[in-house]
C-alpha cells in the first residue's frame, strides 16, 4: 500500500521558501471575502479571528501553530473570517497553489480531505477560516 505524503521535492520547496511576514498589534492580516493567495501558520504571537456575520459574533484567539485560511483554501472560497494581530505576530506564508498541489495530487486523498473539511465546516459554521 502506498502512503501519499510529501515527497522530497515538496519538502525541499516548503522548507527552503522560509517566507515569513511580521504584523504589528491591531494590524489586519486579512479580511473576510478577500481572495485567497496564501495560507498562514502562526509562528509567534496571537491573532483574533472574527466574522461580520450576525449569526456569529464569536471571536476566537489563535496562537502559535494555528493555521489561517486553510479550510477556506480547501473549500475553494474567499477568506470567511477577519484576522487581526492582537500582538506582534510572526507568520509563515505558504502559497495557496503550492499547498493545493500537495493536498490534491491524489484523487482519493483529495476527496477524503475535502469531505472531512466540509464536515468540520458544517459542524462548526463560521468558526474556522
Amino acid at each position: 500500500m502506498h502512503c501519499n505524503s510529501l515527497n522530497n521535492n515538496h519538502t525541499n520547496i516548503l522548507s527552503s521558501s522560509k517566507k515569513t511576514q511580521l504584523f504589528r498589534k491591531n494590524q489586519t492580516i486579512y479580511s473576510e471575502k478577500e481572495k485567497i493567495n496564501n495560507i498562514f501558520i502562526i509562528l509567534d504571537g496571537f491573532v483574533e479571528s472574527s466574522s461580520s456575520k450576525k449569526c456569529s459574533q464569536k471571536k476566537i484567539t489563535l496562537q502559535k501553530g494555528s493555521s489561517l485560511g486553510l479550510i477556506d483554501t480547501i473549500l475553494d472560497r474567499p477568506y470567511s473570517r477577519n484576522m487581526c494581530a492582537k500582538s506582534t505576530v510572526s507568520l509563515a506564508v505558504i502559497d495557496k497553489d503550492f499547498l493545493k498541489d500537495i493536498l490534491f495530487n491524489n484523487s482519493f486523498s483529495s476527496v477524503l480531505i475535502k469531505s472531512l473539511v466540509i464536515d468540520i465546516d458544517n459542524k462548526y459554521p463560521h468558526t474556522w477560516s
